[in-house]
């Protein structure tokens, strides 16, 4: 502590996807931060949600969060992390909402130890808020809106309180984690009339991985469209059966984990051989649907991610066998619903698979199960690149469209021949003029891809805007004190 600088904040992060490990005071209006890695591994240090408390209205304070992984972040392109402020809240004003001057994300000079790289470095994610807050406020910074596992059981206590929303859905416990806790499933449809042996069935799942939380509110915008009065919800819970996994990895969301399970593993990366002690929410989701296929077809499976390097909402499908022109491929739904929405970009889809997503939920579905159309949904955490929504940052209402409303119109455009037959024609005529470009994006899946070429270039002094002008800050490897 710099005592002579006056009272040094105070920060906690023992509370639900909290998950801070150290903060170092460098200067009066300075902090270095340090995240805690994903438990059961060494790395995937990118998510993060701590408090604050001790600031003082009127200044300005740094924030450097020193120990993240990933080569490349939408940091760099606009994207800012999020704030709330207790006493604000309680006033009535906005809750979340994006804060930070000056941001901006770059390699240091500290080394990634359990990097299998030689020569591998950390990243810093810096930026700077404007305090109009009291010193007794609790003040809450996030990389992206917060959806935690609460948010999710309260959410869905909610749906099933709801009289007319309860008489489509059913609410019952898929499995329960390594920790015990119980893993919701959704039932939606219509209620019954004799057809539902008729009925093919649509999969829903999301937050495999805790720290996209861009995926949950997506979810939410499906799970309240879905069972709304809406025609077109209507409509499809007449069509289809859907079974929603709202959440599969409710213990790395608790405890703040970005990426990992507690067991220390990728689940998206367990679909081919999952185990029911060490995976229980990917062995019993992936048994659910073979046993929803001895009594169904399942049309489709969609699992909903989010994506910290690309902009945009896309999806990851798979390259099905060659089919002749004017029939319906793994890319029409794509092509539809990048029709009806403002931030889906069909350029940025991609339907190869890589030989390192063999065991992905999408892949496993589609080459083991043989659903075709199965795809993962990516949602950016910042922002569109092009059109109307170029550089708006997505909010929780951008996400619930896109997931709700959108989502739900395309797949009921899927379901008549006549729109289907306009989408074929159109993505034919599309695909002749864009070959070189669409479906052909190469940047792995879940923002986990090989480091840029040149990415480790050695960095002795970094511009960054200092109180809106130039200055050169040398970076030097910092003391990390930890609490």
């Amino acid at each position: 502590e710099l005592s002579s600088c006056g009272p040094t904040l105070r920060f906690e992060s023992r509370f639900e996807s909290g998950n801070l490990r150290a903060a170092s005071r460098i200067s009066e209006y300075e902090y270095d931060l340090c995240l805690r890695n994903d438990i059961n591994t060494q790395c995937h240090t990118q998510w993060f949600f701590f408090r604050i408390r001790g600031l003082k209205q009127g200044h300005s304070y740094m924030f450097n969060i020193v120990n993240l992984r990933k080569p490349g972040s939408q940091f760099n392109e606009g994207m800012q992390p999020v704030l709330f402020s207790t006493k604000c809240a309680n006033r009535g004003e906005p809750g979340w909402r994006r804060v930070g001057k000056d941001v901006c994300y770059f390699e240091n000079h500290l080394k990634d130890a359990f990097s299998i790289e030689k020569k591998s470095f950390l990243y810093t994610l810096s930026f700077t808020i404007e305090s109009n807050f009291d010193p007794d406020d609790h003040v809450f910074l996030s990389y992206c809106y917060p959806f935690t596992y609460t948010d999710c059981a309260r959410h869905l206590k909610s749906i099933v309180k709801e009289k007319k929303r309860a008489d489509v859905v059913q609410r019952s416990t898929l499995c329960h984690t390594l920790c015990g806790n119980p893993v919701d499933l959704l039932r939606i449809t219509a209620p019954s009339g004799g057809e539902e042996r008729r009925k093919k069935a649509i999969v829903v799942t999301g937050r495999v991985h805790p720290g996209e939380t861009v995926a949950s509110w997506m979810m939410k915008g499906f799970i309240d469209f879905i069972t709304s009065e809406s025609r077109i919800a209507v409509l499809l819970r007449r069509l289809f059966e859907f079974y929603v996994v709202p959440m599969l990895n409710p213990d790395g969301v608790i405890n703040g984990n970005h990426r990992c399970s507690l067991a220390g593993v990728d689940l998206n990366r367990q679909y081919l051989h999952p185990e029911q002690k060490l995976h229980p929410t990917i062995f019993h989701t992936k048994n659910m649907v073979k046993d929803i296929q001895k009594d169904r077809e399942v049309l489709m499976v969609i699992d909903l991610h989010g994506h910290s390097r690309k902009k945009n909402i896309f999806i990851y499908g798979n390259a099905l066998d060659s089919a002749p022109s004017n029939t319906v491929t793994e890319r029409t739904f794509p092509f539809m619903l990048s029709r009806i929405s403002n931030v889906f970009s069909f350029q940025d889809c991609c339907f190869k698979v890589q030989k390192a997503k063999e065991s992905a939920a999408r892949v496993v579905y589609w080459k083991e199960l043989g659903i075709p159309y199965s795809y993962t949904i990516e949602s950016s955490f910042c922002s569109c690149s092009t059109g109307p929504m170029k550089d708006v940052l997505f909010t929780p209402e951008h996400l619930e469209t896109l997931g709700g409303r959108e989502l739900c119109e395309a797949l009921l455009d899927f379901c008549n021949p006549d729109s289907l037959t306009v989408a074929v024609r159109e993505l034919e005529i599309y695909m002749s003029d864009h070959a070189d470009k669409a479906g052909d994006s190469d940047l792995d899946e879940d923002g986990q891809g090989q480091r840029e070429k040149g990415s480790r270039k050695k960095i002795d002094k970094k511009k960054k805007l200092v109180g809106g002008k130039k200055k050169l800050v040398s970076k030097k490897k910092k003391e990390i004190k930890i609490i």
